[in-house]
């Protein structure tokens, strides 16, 4: 039979996490012929029959094609805080700026690891996505801090279908919708610009402060230039005792 029940000791809820109850749940295996010759699939776990028909049904359309090629299974254990410090080292590092980066990385430990991080990669599914957004909506975050997040996600979890880790992209199905932002605020005066920099004059803040208004950057643009700056001072002064 393609679908089998099974009973289990620690049945996991729809998140992954273990429940501490016993339970049954439902296994697929489908035998199919490939180019290569006769194969089979097997996916574990489905927490209702329903889900598992309805699975079985999808895949024995998939596998009927002979370009398909099933996820495997076992790279979708991989947690999605594991997943993500792999993507944004991999991915990260060779395609993004400094301070996107720097973004990305911040989003990722404060938004994602805390709400999916222990999920599964093949557990996430739309509706914990927009949970995530609808906790910061609620926490007073803004609009365009959820968007960005949705971006990190469908960016990572784009490469996870493409490397066939899991089947679908979670973050594109999500039912949240990101309008349109406010009118952009208009730059600081010269006035105001002298203010601002009689305040944190003397502090932390007074070189990132000068970098942003001098040309026009994000805060972690100035950031991001201030540390290349001082990385360029430091190896000027080691050049120069040594010569």
């Amino acid at each position: 039979m393609a679908i089998q029940s099974r009973k289990v000791k620690n049945k996991r809820d729809a998140s992954g996490v273990p429940t501490g109850k016993s339970g049954t749940v439902y296994d697929v295996n489908i035998k199919y012929n490939a180019p290569e010759g006769k194969k089979s699939y097997a996916k574990r776990g489905f927490l209702t029959k329903q889900e598992a028909v309805k699975h079985e049904s999808e895949m024995r359309t998939k596998l009927s094609k002979s370009q398909y090629s099933p996820v495997q299974s076992s790279k979708g254990k991989i947690l999605v805080m594991d997943y993500m410090a792999n993507w944004l080292e991999t991915y990260g590092n060779a395609n993004l700026r400094p301070s996107t980066y720097d973004s990305y990385k911040g989003i990722i430990k404060n938004h994602i690891n805390p709400n999916i991080g222990h999920v599964q990669m093949r557990n996430v599914t739309p509706e914990m996505l927009d949970d995530i957004f609808k906790k910061m909506y609620e926490n007073g975050l803004s609009q365009n801090s959820a968007r960005n997040t949705q971006r990190v996600l469908s960016v990572s979890f784009e490469g996870a279908r493409k490397y066939r880790m899991i089947e679908h992209n979670p973050a594109r199905e999500v039912l949240t919708k990101f309008g349109k932002q406010g009118k952009t605020p208009d730059p600081y005066t010269v006035a105001q610009m002298q203010q601002l920099m009689g305040y944190v004059s003397g502090t932390e803040w007074e070189v990132l402060v000068m970098l942003a208004g001098m040309y026009a950057m994000r805060l972690s643009e100035a950031y991001v230039k201030q540390k290349l700056e001082n990385n360029e001072i430091f190896f000027h002064n080691e050049w120069a005792v040594q010569t």
